[in-house]
């Protein structure tokens, strides 16, 4: 009896070890990625010397994710959105929500934007996503950058590897 009393707490200490994970949304993408699910992640970005809240992006047919770090600042919020082939940032303004290259602040700290990967015609067609400002809740920009962040890069089914059945 003691061994299986041992042996539960032994369980539960190793569950409570483990952190869930908290999903913070579903959706679909007009893609061959199919749906995604929008996480908050336990690792955080130190930019600045300020810890940012990250946020992870996985795709129904793809084993690659996608990470957001996400700064809020006085007139905007940035979301820097970073894979191993290409980092952008998206920012919402109180005006709109669109897509930006990184400025040199953010190059000089590792995050640089790829010409080469960038899809320049959907790069501007992001500029400006939208004006609506019930999208632009913290929920709303996510689920916009899971949606849109893909058609960014030049070859988005070889670079997320698909699995198209």
């Amino acid at each position: 009896m003691k061994h299986l009393i041992s042996y539960f707490i032994l369980i539960l200490m190793i569950s409570f070890s483990f952190p869930a994970k908290t999903v913070v949304l579903k959706g679909t993408t007009n893609c061959a990625l199919g749906g995604f699910i929008i996480e908050k992640s336990s690792e955080l970005v130190v930019l600045d010397g300020y810890k940012l809240d990250t946020y992870t992006i996985s795709y129904e047919n793809s084993a690659k994710t996608v990470s957001v770090a996400v700064r809020t600042e006085e007139d905007c919020c940035r979301y820097i959105v970073f894979t191993d082939k290409l980092s952008v940032q998206y920012i919402c303004y109180k005006e709109y929500f669109g897509v930006l290259t990184h400025n040199k602040g953010l190059n000089n700290q590792g995050f640089v934007t790829d010409a080469n990967i960038l899809d320049k015609s959907s790069y501007f067609y992001q500029k400006v996503i939208t004006r609506d400002k019930n999208e632009k809740s913290l929920k709303g920009c996510l689920g916009l950058i899971a949606a849109y962040y893909p058609m960014l890069l030049i070859d988005m089914e070889k670079v997320f590897a698909c699995n198209i059945s």
